[in-house]
């Protein structure tokens, strides 16, 4: 395994094992993740939308899957 994909394959399982609400949120991080991976994103594209993405969940403190639009209009204004 290249150095490069060891070391996105250890920061994605630190990801989805650090802070209790992306423990209950991990299949769909995981899914989200997954999904980039195959879209051809490059690791570090990855990177900064799961730093969005947990930064959202952590100001709205909903599951990723429960946010609604209205939660994310409060976020951006």
């Amino acid at each position: 395994m290249a150095s490069r994909e060891k070391h996105y394959n250890n920061w994605k399982q630190n990801v989805l094992n650090n802070e209790e609400y992306l423990k209950e949120n991990r299949d769909a991080i995981s899914k989200f993740l997954r999904d980039l991976s195959l879209n051809g994103r490059a690791w570090r594209t990855q990177q900064s939308y799961f730093t969005c993405l947990k930064n959202l969940m952590h100001k709205v403190k909903k599951p990723f899957k429960e946010m609604s639009e209205e939660d994310l209009k409060e976020y951006f204004e």
